[in-house]
């Protein structure tokens, strides 16, 4: 049984800043939202990264990226990468992280966002403030 969870992350702040971004080009939103949220990723890499269990020669440790999913909402996974020609594929994270019948858990995930929740929030908070700074201030030499 595979066990999925997201994480949803609203945008709350100035309704002058929402309003700007909801006027932007689609794509270019979008772009802007999922740098901010690979900024925002690193600790939780990081903390992912230094949390996991090293016993199979460090590919799952190696294995915790980030990376953006195809789609028209901006998304971005974090975890274990997985699947047919995935580098350093760790298919098996999830046992690892929930536990099998013949071993028990070891959480990698959860307790790396647990400690680093607040940090990757304030950093997607503030890189999108930069990168909308960035963006009028283009436009405006234009």
């Amino acid at each position: 049984m595979a066990i999925s969870k997201a994480l949803t992350v609203d945008i709350i702040g100035d309704k002058k800043i929402l309003k700007i971004l909801d006027g932007l080009d689609r794509v270019i939103a979008k772009r802007m939202l999922v740098k901010s949220f690979k900024y925002g990723a690193t600790p939780l890499v990081k903390e992912a990264k230094q949390l996991t269990p090293v016993g199979d020669r460090g590919i799952l440790r190696r294995s915790i990226i980030k990376q953006s999913v195809k789609g028209k909402e901006a998304t971005i996974n974090v975890g274990p990468s997985k699947g047919k020609g995935a580098k350093n594929s760790a298919w098996y994270a999830h046992f690892v992280e929930f536990q099998t019948v013949k071993s028990g858990e070891q959480p990698f995930m959860r307790p790396a966002w647990d400690k680093t929740n607040k940090l990757v929030l304030e950093r997607i908070n503030d890189k999108i403030g930069e990168i909308v700074e960035k963006y009028f201030k283009r436009l405006v030499k234009k």
